[in-house]
């Protein structure tokens, strides 16, 4: 979900099973909001871009 939504991977592990974790209490929608309205996503891609890899920038 983070080389989609954030175009990087996971900071690490942990990361990962606090995700899953989430995932697994909320749903999948939650996380996907998460990630959307995330400050890192918002200053990447803002409203109007979807989600690319930096290379392509």
């Amino acid at each position: 979900m983070y080389k989609k939504f954030l175009s990087r991977p996971p900071e690490n592990d942990k990361v990962i099973s606090l995700k899953t974790s989430i995932i697994g209490d909320k749903g999948w929608r939650h996380i996907i909001e998460t990630f959307l309205e995330s400050d890192e996503y918002l200053q990447k891609f803002g409203d109007n871009l979807v989600p690319h890899s930096e290379a392509v920038q």
